[in-house]
């Protein structure tokens, strides 16, 4: 059987940096999907921010043929002297056959009826052109637009579909598109050109100023800023714009520009989101000092960029946008300082907080309850809190945070240090928007996590009256964010609360579920679901567990000890009694176990109020070899219901144990 290369590209119009690399690994997930039934190698995804396409080698020309036999009634009821009964009948016409189709084959309890079928045999070309346009159109983009007079919606309008098997173009249509396999570079060497394979295309493109290879492109990037920002005595630390920004440019080409230097007066963490988040440039920081610089690179899509000239041009067009936006932003924040922070938070009684929630001054003054109230549980200062409280949304009302939305928290903090505020005050008005992200900082100071916290629970009950929860993907309050802030918080600051003793219904099943998937993106779904089997509910008390299954499962003796014991909780399952005060043991194996349960059952208890998870771990695990003794030596299951019983006490007493961490019978052998 012949093997061919098969390759899809799609042209459209710029996608969002976010989309990129998600509509290359669907593109080829799809198309994986259709052609899974044929042999085929590997694939390969190449994804730039008009280009996205999927090679795939040695794909077979078709799915293999199988012959299978499917069976039916018994012969002696599908046949009555040599003529086909009803029951014949019915089974030849549900299998679309004739029934002179059937024959008389064996079964496990004697002769049945039976039709061989032949399935498989689809021609991958078939495949391709039948089922592209839907590989493609599925996508499920966060925002979709129409283009033209269609009814098709895609991230962004797509020019071109290029599919080709084995050199050849195959004819299918997608939106309205019909293939084709000629391709266009870079819109500054835009001539075309006609594909027949991979590796011919990828060169095509270098040639016309397109990387289509993005791990190409991310290296390519890298290795400019570093040079060029070694070679000013000058570091990079943003280096988190770089996935954004490799996914912006086809033929990246890193310059140095410059700001006026007084502008350096501004806040700098206003220059740093203002040069990442509205003109995607680097910011650059002294090597000695570690103080920003006005100097900042830029990465540029200009295939000529190099030239000095027009290096220039684009250098000088990029100091005139961040220049205009740095003295806008100064006038703004000169106009904020002449109000004290709390004056600024007059306007909160007229800004709406959500959909039939109130105003934002109605969640400012539940905030402040809540502090009072939480605030010996994170050990902060109930005065500094209360005061943050009072404070953490005034700067909404600012001109510095209507222009730059992502500096809210921190022009509050800057406010409130002109206003003479305590500094604890003032770092809790900034962390109390933290974490927002998994990869965020968390907050650092106890006022910050207590206010931090207390914002993310209002939001949820107050939502949950308000009947505004999630409903599927869709989440435009962020509320699942907040939910997974609320487990955060307390891991970073080992608050031991468990949920249920303040939240319960609806709103518990929520965060409860965002806890565990928290817990499986870090440990996975077997050792998450062994731990809340345990049913805590409590994150501090369950992640000290996981840490110590995950540290247990990586030992050379795991396997064996998992198997013990989760024979030991799968025989003990419908046994409940763990007394053995007046238990007689008849075997020396018994006495043995029950002796060694009896010297680590103290320790293990203390082990578990203490927390020392993995010590009470290490323990238990010691029991290993006196439980498969045991198993060795005697039937647990004896005839006798006295021992029986004994031995599955002793047993369930263990299990219970072992139960308080993880429950083993979850884990996969």
């Amino acid at each position: 059987m012949s093997t061919k290369e098969l390759l899809i590209i799609v042209g459209c119009e710029e996608l969002p940096a976010r989309y990129v690399q998600y509509a290359a690994t669907e593109l080829e997930r799809n198309i994986l999907q259709l052609i899974s039934q044929i042999e085929h190698g590997s694939s390969k995804v190449f994804a730039s921010p008009r280009h996205i396409a999927v090679s795939v080698s040695n794909v077979a020309t078709h799915a293999p043929t199988m012959e299978k036999v499917i069976t039916g009634p018994p012969a002696d009821r599908a046949y009555k002297d040599g003529e086909p009964t009803g029951a014949a009948i019915g089974f030849a016409r549900g299998k679309g056959v004739d029934v002179s189709a059937l024959q008389i084959v064996d079964g496990p309890r004697g002769p049945v009826v039976g039709i061989k079928l032949q399935t498989g045999g689809e021609s991958t070309v078939e495949l391709i052109v039948a089922g592209i346009e839907n590989a493609v159109l599925k996508m499920d983009f966060e925002k979709s637009m129409r283009w033209g007079s269609g009814i098709v919606s895609w991230a962004r309008p797509i020019h071109r579909i290029i599919s080709i098997y084995d050199g050849e173009l195959l004819d299918c249509r997608v939106a309205q598109i019909s293939s084709s396999d000629v391709d266009h570079g870079h819109r500054l060497k835009p001539e075309p050109f006609k594909v027949t394979s991979a590796t011919d295309w990828e060169t095509s493109m270098y040639e016309r100023f397109i990387i289509v290879d993005r791990q190409k492109r991310h290296s390519l990037c890298r290795n400019q800023l570093s040079t060029i920002s070694q070679e000013m005595g000058a570091e990079i630390r943003d280096w988190d714009l770089l996935n954004e920004v490799v996914d912006l440019v086809e033929w990246p080409n890193t310059i140095r520009c410059q700001f006026p230097p007084d502008l350096l007066d501004l806040p700098p963490r206003l220059l740093i989101e203002a040069m990442k988040l509205h003109q995607r440039v680097f910011p650059l920081y002294d090597r000695q000092s570690g103080a920003l610089l006005s100097d900042f690179l830029v990465i540029t899509n200009h295939p000529y960029a190099h030239e000095s000239d027009v290096a220039a041009t684009i250098a000088e067009g990029n100091k005139r946008v961040l220049t205009a936006r740095f003295y806008d932003a100064k006038f703004f924040f000169a106009e904020d300082r002449k109000k004290t922070l709390l004056e600024h938070g007059k306007k909160l009684e007229k800004m709406r907080w959500v959909r039939k929630g109130g105003m934002v001054s109605d969640k400012v003054q539940r905030l402040q309850a809540l502090c009072a109230e939480w605030a010996g549980i994170f050990e902060a200062n109930p005065n500094h809190v209360t005061r943050a409280a009072a404070l953490c949304k005034c700067d909404l009302a600012t001109q510095m945070v209507y222009e730059f939305t992502d500096l809210q928290g921190h022009v509050g903090r800057l406010l409130a240090e002109f206003d003479g505020e305590d500094s604890a005050v003032c770092h809790a008005i900034e962390e109390h928007y933290l974490p927002r992200s998994a990869e965020d900082d968390v907050p650092t100071t106890a006022e910050g996590a207590t206010l931090a916290f207390v914002d993310r629970l209002d939001s949820l009950q107050e939502c949950f009256k308000l009947g505004l929860q999630p409903k599927g993907s869709s989440d435009p309050l962020g509320l699942r964010r907040a939910a997974n802030g609320l487990v955060s918080i307390l891991l970073s600051q080992n608050r031991a609360l468990s949920f249920g003793t303040f939240l319960d219904g609806d709103l518990l099943s929520f965060v409860l579920a965002r806890m565990k998937a928290q817990f499986q993106e870090e440990f996975g779904g077997a050792i998450t679901s062994a731990v809340l089997a345990t049913g805590l509910d409590c994150p501090v008390s369950l992640y000290r567990r996981m840490l110590a299954m995950q540290a247990l499962s990586k030992t050379e003796d795991f396997v064996e000890l998992r198997a013990t014991f989760k024979r030991v909780m799968g025989l003990t399952k419908d046994h409940s009694n763990t007394n053995l005060s007046d238990a007689t043991w008849v075997h020396p194996t018994e006495e043995s176990l029950a002796q060694a349960y009896t010297n680590i059952n103290e320790a293990v208890k203390i082990h578990l109020n203490n927390q020392d998870i993995a010590l009470a771990l290490e323990s238990l695990s010691t029991l290993k070899p006196f439980v498969d003794a045991l198993f060795d030596s005697v039937m647990v299951m004896d005839d006798d219901l006295d021992i029986r019983h004994n031995r599955l006490s002793l047993l369930r007493a263990i299990a219970n144990d072992f139960k308080q961490i993880a429950d083993f019978t979850t884990l996969s052998a």
